[in-house]
């Protein structure tokens, strides 16, 4: 998230143009709280105009980390 943040202020700062930024997450629900940070960043990203694009895993649930 911090990585998101600090990009789009560059892209800002040096004024490039945003529609040309894209940020992509990936929840590999491995760890209990991955859910939450989805949600949080699906909200973060809903008061911008900038795209973010979600994806999930389905083959790897919390108790198969191996």
């Amino acid at each position: 998230m911090l990585t998101a943040v600090l990009v789009q202020n560059f892209f800002i700062m040096d004024k490039y143009d945003t529609k040309n930024l894209y940020f992509v997450h990936f929840n590999h629900k491995i760890r209990p709280e991955s859910d939450q940070e989805e949600q949080f960043i699906r909200n973060y990203f809903k008061g911008t105009n900038l795209i973010c694009i979600h994806r999930h895993s389905s083959l790897v649930t919390r108790n198969n980390t191996e």
